[in-house]
């Protein structure tokens, strides 16, 4: 059985392999100083040790237990990672493990020694602990402003710089190695590495208190050939200012969405962009494999967009029994009533198999209230929906949520 001192945590997009391997230099520079101390020096670098057309998630369920410590590389890429999520989560939930039962040998409970690969654009998500990253290891204001991969860009300008980060680091990498005691198989979380729930990327929650939000609203510039009211609609790609209430209330659609998911004790929502329809629908493939909400609110003006119209008869061909549809009217707009029938035939041919599959449909919402009661309604036919099949229950990973009502 093959033991590691550390395994390195980093995302693919990050890695560059061909004449200047820096994440590797930096690698194999660890186990380099790592045996100078005294150490095995062993590390686990994915690209190098699991070899070409082995089970990647095999090899990990191995030697994520078999290591010490993990030497997370953090980047804006590393935090989009649902692979270095996982490897990540593993660490995290041993580190806390340890904090509640300290096994005898183990004289510290952290086993998290992060560098900063890419500090540029660099935001930790919301649950990832400020774990001490920048000193004693360096006080290079290169290292701290823009993160070690510029500094190894730049060995000229920077002399020496990097040689005493390596040497810094690998000093408080043995430290934290030794106080993890003998070597042993640690627990994973799960034997299916790929239901954990993750603390990053945020999108990569399980279960029904995680809403994904899709707006099928054009924007200001694209309805602008469409209709001769174009005031509801927004400027961003996520449709979250849309305003589909306009003129009415002045509030958008991503407000109000917002405000309900808080108030009925959602522990994480998301507004999913209306890109292309094939990636559109992948994304909603993966919401509902992890059982959670998905609401999908529709501006019936804007069907007629093709991304849009090719999404909604794909979306309604497939089965997605944690899925609510909404569609919003404003008889108000001046336009909208002397149109009614076009646009509810549109609908009826685009959502005609969720009332065969009994998902959650709601063709009439008129009013902000209307809006409030369907989202909450979708939460709790969500809910019913999996209770009915046995997928969730009161026992087990999943528990049942007590169903729903409209916040007062």
């Amino acid at each position: 059985m093959a033991y590691y001192d550390f395994f390195l945590s980093f995302s693919s997009t990050d890695w560059r392999n061909g004449a200047k391997d820096d994440l590797h230099l930096f690698f194999a520079d660890l186990e380099t100083k790592l045996k100078k101390f005294g150490f095995k020096g062993r590390g686990f670098f994915s690209s190098r040790d699991i070899g070409r057309g082995h089970d990647w998630e095999k090899e990990l369920h191995q030697v994520l237990p078999a290591s010490h410590v993990i030497v997370p590389m953090y980047s804006p890429n590393y935090f989009n990672s649902p692979w270095c999520g996982r490897e990540w989560e593993v660490f995290w939930r041993r580190q806390k493990d340890i904090r509640a039962n300290p096994p005898l040998d183990v004289k510290s409970e952290e086993v998290i020694l992060p560098v900063i690969w890419t500090a540029d654009f660099l935001e930790l998500p919301a649950d990832v602990p400020k774990v001490q990253y920048k000193n004693p290891v360096s006080d290079s204001s290169v290292y701290t402003d823009k993160g070690l991969g510029t500094l190894m860009q730049s060995p000229r300008k920077h002399p020496g710089k990097y040689e005493d980060f390596v040497e810094r680091f690998a000093t408080e990498l043995g430290k934290m190695i030794r106080n993890q005691g003998a070597d042993k198989m640690r627990a994973l979380p799960d034997p299916d590495l790929k239901k954990v729930d993750l603390t990053f990327p945020v999108n990569f929650k399980w279960g029904l208190k995680h809403v994904r939000y899709v707006f099928l609203a054009g924007r200001y510039d694209e309805m602008q050939a469409l209709r001769k009211t174009h005031t509801p609609y927004g400027q961003f790609e996520s449709r979250l200012d849309w305003r589909p209430c306009f003129p009415d209330v002045d509030r958008s659609a991503g407000d109000i969405a917002r405000a309900v998911a808080q108030e009925n004790g959602k522990d994480g929502y998301e507004f999913v962009e209306p890109r292309a329809a094939n990636d559109l629908l992948q994304t909603m493939r993966e919401a509902s494999s992890r059982n959670n909400v998905i609401a999908v609110l529709v501006d019936p003006w804007s069907l007629s967009l093709h991304p849009f119209k090719e999404f909604a008869e794909k979306f309604d061909s497939e089965a997605f029994p944690t899925s609510g549809v909404i569609v919003t009217w404003n008889s108000n707009d001046g336009e909208t009533p002397n149109h009614l029938p076009l646009l509810k035939n549109r609908l009826a041919d685009h959502f005609r198999g969720r009332a065969t599959r009994q998902e959650y449909y709601n063709p009439d919402v008129t009013t902000p209230d209307d809006l409030r009661d369907a989202i909450v309604a979708t939460f709790a036919a969500a809910q019913e929906r999996l209770l009915s099949a046995g997928q969730i229950g009161t026992a087990g990973a999943a528990p049942a949520q007590p169903l729903l009502k409209v916040a007062p």
